[in-house]
């Protein structure tokens, strides 16, 4: 008997001591918000024993009404975001943790540029199970080599062998969606196949054909980041050992195990490529004894084949990252981009003289290099819808020391998003925010604006190292297929809806018709 008591006090003695750390945490970083007072939703969520805080109710009731988890962040935020404007920056509680958000440039510069608080929060530990310690997701010296060993990959001429692989399936894009002209198509299907395409052909070295046939990969990873954000907002299933035996996270699984036996499929059929052709694994010099720059996979599987530097399952978690990073997020951008000039004809027509200018009555020339330069009214574009519908709506970030943002002391240990989709709607930076409006990002409009109030990409030393790769894709599927078709869109702006997951996705399909280009510009969809 005493020696079954003395077994039982030691789990009891852990969970006494276990909750007095969390406590004593809790109690510190209130003590040092309590001596700055960030604003933030109803006094009561500094209670102790409401440790959830309100926004986590509140999410709750939602979903309790069967409102999608992403839908039910949004509102929350945009409520939030309407009351703390002017502070910049407001307080909620998650458990023991406060969560501060930054909703101003001037208070999210001051995360962003700082070399010291580069860490990813601890929700971004939920997607670990899909992206590992992978570049989006890692931390510390780890992040720094593998920042450091791929930053080469982006360099300039790297890029420039890519333009003729995205010439092709860009090609094959505006023929295939040509042959739906009329119908009512759910644009992001097409564009999630080309730049799926994209991605393995040029960063992975492997053609998988996804524009011909139905994709499995692409369905799969859309539920994954939706599977994400459901377990984010719902703290009973933070724990991987309830979250894996629940109906929910059975489901999440089923669809990752589908996402990480593509990616280990490109990577060992890359490395077997690799391994038959041994000229592959020679860097080979250029003209001036230089060594020559690897594309992405190739330079990790030669890091793992020469020494051993790298795991299989670590480079399984840079493939995973890349993968989604160059193909979901870019194929989001473009959609979000047709469907604002299916609604917009009068920016569309702007885009289709700069195309004649540039390519004149060829419309199937393929795009170069010298030819992206020229294309400064898309830029715009691109740009501008960005900034209304950034890809990643928000960063976040876990803070190793104290921190002081303007009159407010933030405490160590403590997350801090940045919400990049509130930052781009500040009407202080951006005059009527919600109209779209590519003239924002002329030259000398851009010039007057705090380089932070437009982060699609993020900033910093933690900014997103394939940013140049991304708006030159975008740039030549754009160039090609929009000389060749118009685009109506179908959905008005009030009656869209847009959810957090991962990315920002509207909740039900963005519908479009396509026709093909008359050669009268002013000939639009009526």
């Amino acid at each position: 008997m005493t020696f079954t008591g003395n077994w039982l006090l030691i789990p009891a003695s852990i969970a006494i001591l276990l909750i007095a750390k969390y406590v004593a945490a809790f109690l510190k970083r209130r003590r040092i918000i309590n001596t700055y007072p960030v604003p933030g939703p109803l006094p009561c969520t500094w209670n102790i024993f409401w440790p959830f805080g309100v926004e986590t109710y509140m999410i709750v009731g939602k979903l309790i009404k069967n409102i999608n988890p992403g839908r039910a962040l949004f509102e929350l935020t945009d409520s939030f975001t309407c009351e703390y404007r002017s502070a910049g920056l407001y307080r909620t509680w998650v458990l023991f943790r406060p969560v501060v958000s930054l909703i101003r440039a001037e208070t999210a510069e001051v995360i962003l540029k700082s070399t010291i608080e580069t860490h990813k929060s601890k929700e971004v530990a939920l997607i670990e199970t899909w992206l590992g310690q992978g570049l989006l997701t890692g931390n510390g010296p780890k992040w720094h080599r593998k920042r450091k060993m791929l930053t080469p990959v982006f360099h300039f001429n790297i890029l420039e062998e890519f333009v003729p692989a995205m010439n092709e399936q860009a090609a094959l894009l505006a023929d295939i969606l040509l042959e739906q002209k009329g119908k009512d198509i759910d644009i992001f299907n097409y564009l999630g196949k080309c730049t799926l395409n994209i991605i393995c052909e040029t960063a992975m070295g492997i053609s998988i054909n996804a524009q011909c046939s139905e994709s499995e990969y692409l369905q799969c990873v859309h539920l994954v980041t939706k599977g994400f954000i459901n377990r984010a907002v719902s703290p009973w299933l933070w724990s991987d050992f309830i979250y894996r035996i629940s109906p929910s996270g059975r489901e999440y699984y089923r669809h990752l195990k589908v996402v990480h036996e593509f990616t280990r499929k490109v990577i060992l059929a890359r490395m077997k490529e690799m391994q038959e052709q041994p000229s592959l694994i020679r860097e080979a010099a250029d003209e001036n004894g230089l060594k020559r720059r690897q594309p992405f996979l190739d330079t990790l599987l030669i890091k793992h084949l020469e020494n051993n530097e790298l795991t299989l399952e670590e480079i399984r978690e840079e493939v995973d990252t890349f993968m989604f990073a160059g193909h979901d997020t870019t194929a989001i951008a473009l959609m979000w981009l047709l469907y604002l000039l299916g609604l917009y004809p009068e920016v569309q027509a702007k885009v289709h003289d700069e195309l004649d200018r540039v390519f004149g009555d060829d419309r199937k020339r393929p795009v170069t290099m010298e030819d992206l330069n020229e294309l400064k009214y898309l830029e715009c574009v691109i740009k501008e819808s960005l900034r209304l519908y950034p890809s990643v709506p928000a960063i976040a970030r876990r803070l190793l020391n104290d921190c002081v943002i303007g009159k407010y002391r933030l405490p160590a240990g403590g997350t801090v998003v940045i919400d990049v989709f509130r930052i781009h709607r500040d009407p202080e930076a951006f005059e009527n925010p919600e109209n779209f409006d590519p003239d924002r990002f002329l030259p000398e409009n851009m010039a007057k604006l705090n380089p932070y109030t437009f982060i699609p990409f993020s900033g910093g030393p933690r900014n997103c190292i394939g940013q140049k790769f991304a708006i030159r894709e975008e740039k030549v599927i754009l160039a090609t297929i929009l000389r060749r078709l118009q685009v109506k869109s179908l959905l008005p702006r009030e009656r869209l809806t847009v959810v957090n997951e991962v990315v920002v996705r509207p909740i039900e399909p963005v519908m479009v018709k396509i026709r093909e280009r008359p050669k009268n510009n002013n000939d639009y969809f009526k």
